[in-house]
């Protein structure tokens, strides 16, 4: 199965998680709550932040992450392909639809 077709197969809750989870594992905090807009990625007392609007559906909760994600360099860091796909296709300005 190649990677996108590995993106598809997934359904979106199950990225989501992965994606908090990959947020845990780098010691960044995911917080939800009512904005005027999207949400993003920021850092506040040397700390990172991906603040995302509740009222985002998953599948545009996944695309913030992906865009917040792709600020940083994960060449290192395990990835299973579902995520890495969702990274590098909001890093080239493409949405994902798990």
């Amino acid at each position: 199965m190649d990677r996108l077709a590995f993106v598809c197969a997934m359904d979106s809750t199950t990225l989501l998680q992965e994606f908090e989870d990959l947020a845990e594992r780098m010691s960044i905090r995911v917080r939800y709550g009512k904005l005027d807009g999207d949400g993003g990625l920021c850092r506040y007392r040397g700390r990172y932040h991906i603040v995302i609007n509740k009222r985002l559906d998953t599948d545009g909760r996944i695309n913030l992450l992906g865009r917040a994600f792709s600020e940083f360099p994960l060449e290192n860091v395990f990835l299973i392909p579902a995520v890495r796909e969702a990274i590098d296709r909001n890093r080239s300005g493409l949405e994902v639809r798990a």
